[in-house]
């Protein structure tokens, strides 16, 4: 099920190889759970420019009102303006939830 998938996915983000603890990471984005996005919100200020990469594509897709605060501090320190637009998308999408229930 959703969840076993989940806690699959969740050690494969600890993996030492980064792209596949990023390519973990955007799978997340897949499975819209608790667990999935309290993962993804720990990492979201990983040392990796790959992995953040990968938690603001998630978060495009699942993210919502309570992770914006979150992505907005991140937005504000990112330098790379590839990831900047990505997290700034995903505040889009997060805001855009609020009133979605």
């Amino acid at each position: 099920g959703e969840k076993g998938k989940v806690s699959k996915l969740v050690k494969l983000t600890q993996d030492r190889d980064v792209d596949i603890a990023a390519a973990a990471f955007e799978a997340l984005g897949n499975c819209d759970t608790q667990e999935s996005r309290e993962t993804l919100q720990n990492a979201i200020r990983d040392p990796e420019p790959k992995i953040r990469m990968a938690i603001a594509k998630s978060f495009q897709k699942i993210g919502d009102d309570h992770i914006s605060e979150a992505l907005h501090h991140q937005f504000l320190k990112e330098t790379d303006p590839a990831l900047k637009a990505e997290f700034e998308k995903a505040l889009d999408f997060c805001r855009g939830r609020r009133f979605g229930g």
